[in-house]
């Protein structure tokens, strides 16, 4: 007896693919946006009440509360590329050029915002946790003129 495996067409299963990680993408961006505003600003010009001023390390008492919008943020990255690398297979091919354009684009601005919000999870952290924090404020979160906001910036201008 042999079993008949059934053949879904690669653009029926783009499409289906497609369909959960946008709604996915949708759900999670939600919670990431929910989450980001329920974080107060800690510096820079829209803090108003227990703002952190350089070096920006004496925060210890605002982890892990400051860093959850991180990890929606970290996941939706990855999500993204899903969502159009799906987008790209499903176009027809006269159109594939703008899925592919939209796809490196995608890339790009996982590669940056996962590397950067990575680096506060395993590095930023971990440091300020144990007060080494000697050279710190140019990669925290808190240092408005900082790493941190310069990589956020480029990997959402993507």
């Amino acid at each position: 007896m042999t079993l008949e495996t059934k053949s879904i067409s690669p653009r029926k299963e783009a499409y289906r693919l497609g369909f959960w990680s946008a709604v996915l993408t949708a759900v999670l961006a939600a919670v990431a946006f929910a989450v980001g505003i329920a974080t107060p600003a800690r510096s820079g010009p829209f803090c108003t009440v227990s703002c952190v001023t350089y070096p920006y390390t004496d925060v210890t008492s605002f982890i892990p509360g400051d860093y959850v919008w991180l990890v929606p943020g970290f996941l939706l990255a990855l999500l993204f590329v899903i969502l159009m690398a799906c987008i790209h297979s499903y176009a027809p091919d006269d159109r594939k050029i703008f899925g592919q354009i939209g796809l490196s684009f995608a890339l790009i601005y996982a590669a940056v915002i996962t590397t950067d919000y990575f680096l506060q999870f395993t590095v930023v952290i971990p440091s300020l946790l144990i007060g080494e924090t000697t050279g710190l404020s140019l990669f925290t979160e808190y240092n408005p003129h900082g790493i941190f906001i310069a990589l956020e910036g480029l990997g959402y201008l993507m």
